[in-house]
């Protein structure tokens, strides 16, 4: 009876709400990880990161200096989270290029 009264008090249905919410946040957006050959776990940041890359190189192909340039600063930071820190100094030479081949298309050289 008292459980049924809670339920339809609407405090108790939007408290109920935002922890369900904060549970599904928690559940979905933690990094997963993967057990690798030697034991040790890593984050799954590599599909992500790859898929970036690859978005990157579709728009750069393609012209899309733009694109390229957002893509650049993504994968950027994404090696940045996966601390990553090799393949992130060589991002960043490649994002300042991308964005500065953007920037002279814009001015016309």
């Amino acid at each position: 009876m008292l459980f049924m009264k809670l339920l339809h008090n609407k405090i108790a249905l939007a408290l109920l709400g935002v922890a369900f919410l904060i549970f599904i946040s928690i559940a979905v957006y933690r990094p997963s990880e993967t057990a690798r050959i030697d034991g040790t776990k890593t984050p799954l940041y590599a599909g992500v990161v790859q898929d970036a890359i690859d978005q990157y190189e579709m728009a750069y192909k393609n012209g899309d200096f733009v694109r390229a340039c957002v893509q650049a600063k993504i994968v950027t930071q994404l090696l940045l989270q996966a601390k990553d820190e090799t393949a992130y100094n060589a991002w960043r030479a490649k994002e300042e290029k991308t964005c500065e081949e953007y920037a002279k298309s814009i001015r016309g050289e």
